[in-house]
């Protein structure tokens, strides 16, 4: 099923998480089959981990049906959830032991949404990122067709509610943002890469750029983030998968040494820490996110909402990056 699925025939898994074909050009995977989730996880699947794990999922402030994409949920999460995935599906035969379901590279991420020919898949995502200016995963010009995807709206919607684009995929654009496997500098930054937008303007028309580059802190959840699975094959029989170690809480949470897996500490010349960049960031998108309140207590206060977030998100985006790991037994800089 897996070796034969195609976009009219995708391969479908025991949570009914439907994959189809990606062609994609450059880069590690190039040229090999891999399979996308032709929606964002949905509610529905993310539960049955979940609830097989133990774990409890904070709800949003909008009401969630079982197939809308899930939020509140960090690129660990993702993480964890593609491990437990890829061993059941071993476990029940639905896959081989070479194939395993994971996040999408930035790379594969952008042949999905039709720039990955056109971008150098050897440049880091910050090399990469918004280069191409006015070209939307619904092509050119704004605003978007009605039939492009959810934005510009309160809440999430059903996964596949509006039209697929070439490969068959839903929401590439718009609904929630999409973790992908990278750092956002390469092997330079502490902070993961998300792309597509979300239903919320959040940086203005350039956040639903297809070129795009959103950041965040690897354990960092919020309302407007989610992830979509790929399923592809593996350099090399790795069976079982085991969950990646969890950092031990410290004042900047969510940051290891790729190496030994403790704390590391970021050091920027600005004087400014990742984190406390990345919480202004956020409490701006907060803001964001209670524009119906500001535009109807104070109407002047919302025009620069946008407008700071972009440029806080900016500020963490170019600062330099140079990172030692806290661990007294390896002293580790990368």
């Amino acid at each position: 099923m897996v070796a034969s699925a195609t976009k009219e025939n995708p391969f479908v898994n025991s949570l009914g998480m439907k994959f189809v074909p990606v062609p994609i050009s450059g880069g590690p995977s190039g040229g090999k089959r891999v399979l996308f989730s032709i929606w964002e996880t949905r509610v529905q699947d993310y539960e049955v981990y979940a609830q097989r794990k133990g774990i409890a999922l904070a709800r949003p402030t909008f009401i969630q049906g079982a197939t809308h994409p899930v939020v509140n949920v960090s690129y660990e999460d993702a993480e964890g959830f593609c491990i437990w995935l890829t061993n059941q599906g071993r476990t029940n035969g639905e896959i081989g032991p070479k194939e395993a379901y994971r996040l999408p590279s930035d790379h594969e991420w952008s042949c999905a949404v039709g720039i990955g020919s056109i971008e150098n898949a050897n440049e880091s995502p910050s090399e990469k990122d918004g280069k191409f200016p006015t070209l939307y995963p619904w092509g050119f010009g704004f605003p978007p067709p009605e039939s492009a995807g959810n934005y510009n709206s309160k809440a999430t919607m059903p996964v596949g509610s509006f039209t697929a684009d070439t490969y068959g995929l839903f929401d590439l654009g718009g609904n929630v943002w999409e973790f992908c496997e990278d750092l956002y500098g390469g092997n330079t930054a502490a902070v993961r890469v998300s792309r597509g937008g979300s239903h919320v303007a959040q940086f203005g028309t350039k956040g639903w750029y297809s070129s795009y580059r959103n950041v965040a802190l690897p354990t960092y959840r919020n309302e407007i983030s989610g992830f979509r699975v790929i399923l592809a094959e593996v350099a090399a029989i790795q069976s079982p998968l085991r969950a990646p170690p969890v950092a031990t809480p410290s004042a900047e949470p969510g940051r290891y040494c790729p190496i030994c897996k403790k704390n590391v500490i970021p050091v920027f010349s600005t004087g400014m820490s990742t984190g406390t960049k990345i919480e202004a960031a956020v409490a701006t998108a907060a803001a964001i996110i209670a524009a119906p309140f500001l535009i109807a207590t104070m109407p002047w206060a919302i025009f620069g909402l946008p407008v700071a977030a972009s440029q806080e998100i900016k500020k963490l985006k170019e600062a330099p990056k140079v990172t030692k790991c806290n661990c007294p037994k390896c002293g580790h800089k990368f």
